[in-house]
């Protein structure tokens, strides 16, 4: 079986109110790029722009990075607006942003107790076995 190539996701900042986001923002390409999302910081109370006119790909999980980047220097009091994005790959971002809302905002309550977990086994028939073996005790 033939992979396909694992295209590196890639953010550069020119200057200190610019992010250039560029490849393959998927599943495959973001670990690349993951200890420098952390490194990027942004003067707070400022406007920023993300370019996005150089994502070639964007999958759910590059969406899911992405928002949380955006999410993080809102965070932080930074006005962050996406520019150029191409607008099946806004589509996307715009539906994590609202997947990641509605979990923040509905959580899904804790159990009363653990989940009991099962083989089936109570269900199945009793059988007596006469001799020792792997599959009777």
């Amino acid at each position: 079986m033939k992979s396909l190539p694992a295209e590196a996701a890639g953010l550069a900042q020119p200057t200190a109110h610019d992010l250039v986001l560029t490849g393959f923002w998927t599943a495959r390409g973001i670990g690349a790029i993951e200890r420098r999302l952390e490194s990027i910081v942004l003067p707070a109370r400022t406007d920023a722009i993300a370019d996005g006119a150089q994502i070639e790909a964007l999958d759910t999980a590059g969406a899911w990075v992405l928002y949380k980047l955006l999410a993080r220097l809102r965070g932080g009091e930074v006005a962050v607006t996406v520019r150029g994005l191409a607008p099946r790959f806004a589509k996307l971002l715009d539906i994590v942003a609202q997947q990641i809302a509605g979990d923040a905002a509905n959580p899904m309550p804790a159990p009363s107790r653990p989940p009991r977990l099962s083989n089936g086994s109570e269900n199945a028939p009793q059988r007596s076995c006469r001799r020792r073996s792997r599959y009777c005790p």
